[in-house]
């Protein structure tokens, strides 16, 4: 059986995942492993001490309700922070370039000088793939 908190971090980062996907065109913005190591790293000290938790399997195998109920609440709070649209928009655009200069260097590594709008156009004396 899978811990909850997994299964709800989970369910939010393919929830924000299908979103971008559909509003921007990125797939895979959002890794569920990357999100949980950083919650990890954000949750409070005061925590970790209030419920014996001495490292992150200990989370994930505690069945101490007011330790699952604690980190619920801490877990909720960061992902609307984490997964909220001004942290993401800023986020997406670098990725959106980031891709295009790849496709641009695919084109030219292809033999097409330029990538645009979707479409390659063939450059001279470059090999034609028509």
């Amino acid at each position: 059986m899978k811990n909850r908190l997994v299964e709800y971090l989970e369910r939010q980062v393919d929830s924000r995942n299908e979103w971008i996907r559909d509003e921007y065109g990125i797939r895979y913005f959002f890794d569920a492993d990357t999100c949980f190591d950083d919650w990890l790293e954000c949750i409070p000290e005061v925590l970790w001490e209030r419920h014996n938790l001495e490292e992150p399997d200990d989370i994930l195998e505690t069945s101490d309700a007011n330790a699952i109920a604690e980190l619920t609440l801490h877990l909720k709070e960061w992902c609307k922070e984490c997964f909220s649209y001004e942290n993401m928009v800023k986020d997406i655009e670098t990725r959106r370039k980031e891709d295009a200069r790849d496709a641009r260097t695919q084109a030219m590594e292809m033999g097409f000088h330029d990538y645009s709008n979707g479409s390659y156009y063939p450059s001279e004396g470059g090999y034609s793939y028509y």
